[in-house]
C-alpha cells in the first residue's frame, strides 16, 4: 500500500490506443468493479503497422526497474499483448520485441509509487493515428483497500480527467492537444472485474503470477512517438 508520505493487455487495451481521436465527454465516476477486456469489443480500424527500427536477431534485455520490489513482467507477457489486438507489430516474435522495445519499468513511476507491485513493463505500440507510436506502461498491483483511492488521487493531482473510454472503462485523460487529440491516458481495473471484464485477465494472471484479485494499471503516452 502506498505510504502516507508518498503522494492485457489484449484487445480492449489496444483499442484504447487512439491518439488521433478526440476524447469523449466526462462521465459518471467509475464503478467499484472496473473492467478491461482482452478487451471488450471496441472496434478500431487496424492500421498496416510497420516495424519500428531494424529487424533484430534476438529479443532485447529489459532494463531493471527503479523499484527493487517490481520485476519485469516478461517477454511472453509483452508478446501476449502486442499480438492479441487489432494494432500490433509485424514479424517474428523476436522482431516484434525489437519493435516494442520493452523495459522493466512503469512510466510515470510516481503513479504507482508506494503501491504493492507484482510486475511492470513499458513498451512501444503502433497507433491508428498520429503520432504513429505510443509508449504504453502496464503494472500488475496487489489488491488492497486503498489502491483505487491512491490511483484516483494521483490522476486528479496530475490533471487527468475522467472520460468515457472507448473500451468501456473509465479512462483518466491528461489535457488534450490543441487539435483535440490525446496526450496521455490512464486506467485501472481489477483482473476479476466484469463491468467490463479484462478479456486477457487469465493470461495476465498466468504470466505475472499475480493473485486473481490483482489490479491492472495501464498508461499510454502519445507524446513520445
Amino acid at each position: 500500500m502506498r505510504s502516507t508520505t508518498a503522494l492485457a493487455a489484449g484487445a480492449i487495451v489496444l483499442a484504447a490506443i487512439t491518439g488521433c481521436a478526440p476524447s469523449a465527454p466526462q462521465v459518471t465516476p467509475e464503478p467499484s468493479s472496473p473492467v478491461p477486456t482482452e478487451q471488450t469489443s471496441e472496434a478500431t480500424t487496424p492500421p498496416a503497422p510497420t516495424p519500428f527500427g531494424p529487424t533484430p536477431s534476438a529479443s532485447p534485455s529489459p532494463s531493471a526497474s527503479g523499484d527493487d520490489d517490481a520485476r519485469y513482467c516478461g517477454d511472453e507477457y509483452v508478446l501476449s499483448v502486442i499480438s492479441g489486438g487489432p494494432v500490433g507489430w509485424e514479424g517474428t516474435p523476436e522482431e516484434q520485441l525489437q519493435s516494442a522495445q520493452p523495459e522493466g519499468v512503469f512510466q510515470p513511476a510516481d503513479a504507482i509509487d508506494g503501491l504493492d507491485v507484482v510486475c511492470v513493463v513499458t513498451y512501444r505500440i503502433p497507433t491508428d493515428g498520429s503520432p504513429g507510436v505510443a509508449v504504453v506502461s502496464e503494472a500488475v498491483l496487489e489488491r488492497d483497500d486503498d489502491v483505487f483511492e491512491e490511483l484516483e488521487a494521483w490522476a486528479t493531482a496530475n490533471g487527468y480527467e475522467s472520460r468515457t473510454g472507448q473500451t468501456g472503462f473509465v479512462e483518466r485523460e491528461a489535457p488534450l492537444n490543441a487539435d483535440g487529440t490525446s496526450t496521455m491516458k490512464i486506467f485501472w481495473a481489477p483482473l476479476d472485474g466484469d463491468d467490463p471484464m479484462i478479456g486477457n485477465a487469465a493470461d495476465i494472471l498466468r504470466l505475472s503470477g499475480a493473485d486473481p484479485d490483482a489490479v491492472l494499471v495501464w498508461h499510454a503516452d502519445f507524446t513520445q512517438g
